[in-house]
């Protein structure tokens, strides 16, 4: 039965039979024919493979060339943000001694005295505000330990002074616990005075 022919099927078949494409209802040399086809088939499968293999090689190298042009975009960009950030790095890298305003600021939080302020400025000042042989780098901090520095010495001062411990001892406010001495001194004084009115008796009398 020939598929979608509205011809006479029979008159068909014949036909291909009398030009010898047929023999016996079979296709004649069927494998020959079929063999001819399947490797025109394998050629032409070879062949759209090696384009394949081609354009993609091109597409590969193609695209290759793009990332090296993004990555050479991506340098240039980074070298000229470098050398546009260079004036402010090195400007925020180079040491800018403080004023004395910023000093006394920072020596009142820290609880520093004005005197070891001025004797901070002189003893790095004269030498170019240089920690050893390296400039310095942040005198906060430098300031920081010229503080501890000097509460340490305090401290061992104090333990070898008994004037300075009692000191310590009282506490900064030491006007007003001489000044409350004082009063309760004289307190006992018009105490003694007031008996010796009243009975004639002196503090040492029983």
């Amino acid at each position: 039965m020939l598929v979608q022919y509205s011809g006479n099927a029979s008159e068909m078949l014949q036909a291909l039979h009398d030009a010898g494409f047929l023999e016996n209802g079979v296709i004649k040399n069927w494998e020959e024919r079929n063999a001819f086809h399947v490797t025109n088939h394998k050629r032409a499968k070879i062949a759209a493979e090696a384009r394949w293999a081609k354009r993609n090689a091109i597409l590969s190298e193609t695209e290759r060339d793009i990332e090296k042009e993004k990555e050479k975009e991506s340098k240039q960009a980074l070298t000229k943000q470098c050398l546009a950030d260079a004036p402010s790095i090195a400007s925020r890298s180079r040491f800018v001694p403080p004023t004395r305003e910023e000093l006394d600021l920072e020596a009142a939080k820290i609880g520093l005295p004005s005197i070891e302020v001025d004797k901070f400025v002189n003893y790095y000042g004269a030498n170019g505000w240089r920690v050893g042989k390296s400039p310095m780098k942040s005198w906060t901090h430098a300031l920081a330990g010229w503080s501890t520095r000097f509460r340490e010495r305090s401290t061992t001062t104090q333990s070898n002074d008994p004037i300075a411990r009692r000191n310590a001892l009282l506490g900064d406010d030491i006007a007003a616990h001489s000044a409350e001495a004082t009063r309760r001194s004289q307190e006992i004084d018009r105490a003694h005075d007031l008996r010796y009115e009243q009975t004639g008796k002196t503090p040492f009398d029983p």
